[in-house]
């Protein structure tokens, strides 16, 4: 269900479900998916690269208001990696002075980048994933949001890591 389930998450909240609903779930990512689901997405729980008003560095929340601004809807998780990816590109380019894939590849492979999904930097070519993204509480760390209904609306609540929540996980109300 990782980017379908639309029609498992609607049925869930028809049926009330006995069970939490959680993992990766593209679309319950998208900032506007509560009102697409007209709020059958509330209590389900995804893995996100941020959400709209998580702070996960300080360009995040900044980056989010731009977008925004200038597409009229806030990112999905591919908005704040593929800025982060080009900025960081950029930046090892300038560094290197070219755009040469040795040089570009040896660049990224010792850069290091603060962007809005976290420190971006990658295994080298002798690890064991060479190129993936380290992920860790000091580089990349994804956010667990759980959607909340606020004053009849639905928000992206960031449920962990715990120095970036903004509530605690609430379970379906028809599970109390």
């Amino acid at each position: 269900m990782a980017h379908t389930g639309t029609a498992a998450v609607v049925q869930w909240a028809k049926q009330q479900r006995p069970f939490d609903f959680g993992g990766i779930h593209v679309p319950m990512q998208l900032p506007s998916y509560y009102e697409a689901v007209n709020g059958a997405c509330n209590y389900g729980v995804t893995q996100n690269s941020a959400t709209p008003q998580s702070e996960v560095t300080e360009k995040t929340v900044p980056f989010a208001e731009a977008y925004n601004e200038a597409f009229g809807s806030y990112p999905v998780y591919t908005g704040y990696i593929t800025f982060d990816a080009i900025n960081q590109y950029a930046s090892v380019v300038e560094e290197a002075g070219s755009v040469a894939a040795d040089d570009v590849v040896s660049g990224m492979e010792s850069s290091s980048h603060l962007g809005t999904a976290g420190t971006i930097e990658y295994y080298g070519q002798e690890e064991e994933y060479p190129h993936d993204v380290v992920y860790g509480q000091d580089t990349v760390y994804p956010i667990y949001q759980q959607w909340q209904e606020n004053n009849g609306g639905g928000v992206q609540e960031v449920i962990f890591p715990d120095d970036l929540a903004t509530a605690e996980y609430q379970r379906p109300a028809w599970i109390q």
